[in-house]
């Protein structure tokens, strides 16, 4: 499954760059499935991390890939750190309009 696939290496990325503690959450329903992976760290500098594959031969394009198998990727930094959320299948009406 590419969602499970693009969550693994997400999580990897949080817990390799990120700051502890490390959270997972996962929703779903007939429709579809959203994953949040969340560290109190910064998230990459670069606002356009994972729209282009990273300029490297191994490793750095897990986000890359996740733009392209997954409905949604957001990147979302805040006072509690940064959060990744992908989501696959049918997005709910709500999450289409953005």
């Amino acid at each position: 499954d590419d969602l499970a696939d693009r969550e693994d290496e997400i999580v990897d990325n949080a817990l390799r760059h990120g700051r502890p503690p490390v959270r997972m959450r996962i929703w779903a329903d007939a429709g579809h499935v959203v994953v949040t992976v969340h560290d109190t760290g910064d998230g990459p500098d670069d606002p356009f991390a994972g729209l282009l594959p990273a300029d490297r031969t191994v490793g750095g394009r897990g986000l890359w890939i996740a733009h392209q198998v997954c409905a949604q990727v957001t990147l979302h930094h805040d006072d509690t750190g940064f959060t990744v959320r992908l989501a696959a299948g049918r997005l709910p009406a709500q999450a289409q309009r953005g």
